[in-house]
C-alpha cells in the first residue's frame, strides 16, 4: 500500500496536492479503487481508496483517520553541524527519519565549513523519507544558528549530551540514554570537531560529554548512530 502526504487530512474526500497526485498517477500508476494511506506529518494516518484519478488530480476517499502515539525515538533531538558536502547532510537526514527522530537542529561553530542550508529541500527529503518508511509524524527542522545560541536554547525537558572525541574516558551514549528518564538532546560537531573552549562552554551549560564509540566517526555517521542508540535505549 502506497503512502502519500496530505497536510489537511480528513475523513471523506481528500484532494492530493499536485506533486503527490503526479507521484500517485504517474510514478505508481495507481488506478481507481486502489487502497492507499495518507499521513499529515502530525501523527495522523488515514486509509482509503482512490475515488477518481487523472494525470493531474487524485481524490482519495478516506474511511477513517487515527492519531498514532508518539514513539520513543520520535522524542530524540539531534543537533548537528552541516557537512561541507551537502549530500552527506541529506543522507543523514533521510536515514534519521527512517530510524526515528523528533527534531533536528542545525548549527555552526568555529570549525564549521557550511552555514547556509536550503530548508525547503531538506523538508522535501523528510517527507519522502517518511512516506518510504510509513512514518506519520515528521521531525521538526530548525534553521542553522550559532553554537552559543544553540546551547542556550530552552531544553529543560531534555537530558543534555555532547558527542566529543577525546583520549580521556567518557561515559558512553548508550549508558547515558539508559540512565535518562527524559528525552535526549545530543549535539554532534562539525568535521573539524570542537575547540576546547567550545567544549568547556557546553559543560558549563549543563551538557555531559559522551562517547559514541571507540572510533572517530564522520559527522553524519556520528549523528545517525546517536539517533539509533538514543531511540533504542532511552527510557523516556
Amino acid at each position: 500500500m502506497n503512502t502519500y502526504y496530505q497536510a489537511s487530512l480528513q475523513e471523506g474526500d481528500n484532494w492530493l496536492s499536485p506533486e503527490e497526485a503526479l507521484h500517485c498517477a504517474r510514478s505508481h500508476r495507481s488506478r481507481i479503487g486502489d487502497e492507499v494511506e495518507l499521513v499529515d506529518g502530525n501523527g495522523h494516518r488515514g486509509t482509503g481508496k482512490i475515488k477518481s484519478i487523472t494525470k493531474t488530480d487524485v481524490v482519495v476517499s478516506v474511511s477513517a483517520v487515527v492519531e498514532e502515539a508518539l514513539q520513543p525515538c520520535e522524542r530524540t533531538w539531534i543537533c548537528v553541524a552541516p557537512t561541507k558536502q551537502m549530500e552527506r547532510t541529506e543522507w543523514f537526514l533521510e536515514k534519521a527519519v527512517e530510524v526515528g527522530v523528533g527534531r533536528v537542529s542545525f548549527f555552526y561553530s568555529q570549525y564549521s565549513e557550511r552555514r547556509a542550508l536550503r530548508l525547503d529541500r531538506l523538508q522535501r527529503i523528510v517527507i519522502e523519507a517518511c512516506k518510504q518508511c510509513r512514518a506519520s509524524r515528521f521531525p521538526r527542522l530548525d534553521a542553522p544558528v550559532g553554537y552559543l545560541t544553540l546551547l542556550k536554547e530552552e531544553s529543560f525537558a531534555y537530558s543534555l549530551a555532547f558527542a566529543h572525541y577525546t583520549t580521556q574516558p567518557l561515559r558512553s551514549l548508550r549508558e547515558f540514554a539508559l540512565e535518562s528518564t527524559q528525552a535526549v538532546k545530543l549535539i554532534v560537531g562539525p568535521e573539524g570537531g570542537f575547540t576546547d573552549a567550545e567544549y568547556t562552554v557546553a559543560l558549563h551549560e549543563g551538557y555531559e560529554g559522551v562517547a559514541i564509540g571507540a572510533r572517530r566517526l564522520r559527522t553524519e555517521t556520528a549523528a545517525l548512530v546517536g539517533c539509533v542508540v538514543i531511540g533504542e535505549y532511552c527510557n523516556c
